[in-house]
């Protein structure tokens, strides 16, 4: 997804020094850092990301949940955002070398578990007559990568459906992908927990 601009943290800056105020956020996450710099960390992604979307779908966007969990089992937390478009349905930020980065973004899909000891994730989705399974790995950078792809696909005409599947973002047969995807689960899964807590504009 394009990133919308951030034109709007200038002017807020500017206006903050002016007033020889910080702005609020800022002084509650360096509060936090103080204790835990990395969630710290994650709450100035969510902030901004927030900002970003409400700058450009306005009201229609009224607030978002996010929980912390270890994804790849590496005993520092990533970041999960139910961001609520289907354009940007989740985003997740994870911690490497002392800052917070995009790992992955889904459009129109949901990662509903885990394999924590492979740091590999399962989003299930679908969109126009689309239906996926997919399997990504996070890599040592912290940025997942496509490993694994179901894709059911709709006729309009017929409304029957024919399948794909991808390995390593490469078409492939299935006997292939399930290959792939019974390796992955030899690992011990985990569903994502329903531990949500909403993220409301900052006034």
């Amino acid at each position: 997804m394009n990133r919308v601009k951030r034109y709007f943290l200038v002017p807020m800056l500017v206006l903050s020094l002016m007033s020889g105020f910080f702005l609020t956020p800022a002084v509650s996450y360096a509060a936090e850092g103080e204790e835990d710099p990395v969630k710290a960390a994650y709450m100035e992604k969510i902030y901004v990301l927030y900002e970003d979307i409400y700058a450009a779908e306005g009201d229609m966007i009224n607030k978002m949940s996010y929980q912390f969990v270890d994804l790849n089992g590496d005993g520092t937390d990533e970041m999960l955002i139910d961001v609520g478009f289907g354009y940007l349905t989740e985003t997740i930020y994870t911690y490497i070398n002392g800052e917070a980065i995009e790992s992955l973004n889904t459009s129109h899909g949901y990662i509903t578990k885990y394999y924590p000891s492979i740091g590999v994730l399962y989003e299930y989705g679908g969109h126009m007559g689309q239906y996926w399974d997919r399997y990504y790995t996070m890599g040592k950078n912290g940025v997942c990568k496509f490993t694994a792809e179901k894709v059911k696909i709709e006729n309009p005409k017929t409304g029957k459906y024919t399948v794909e599947y991808r390995v390593n973002n490469k078409k492939c047969k299935k006997n292939k992908y399930n290959k792939c995807v019974a390796k992955i689960k030899k690992a011990k899964c985990v569903k994502i927990p329903d531990n949500w807590t909403d993220y409301k504009k900052q006034q």
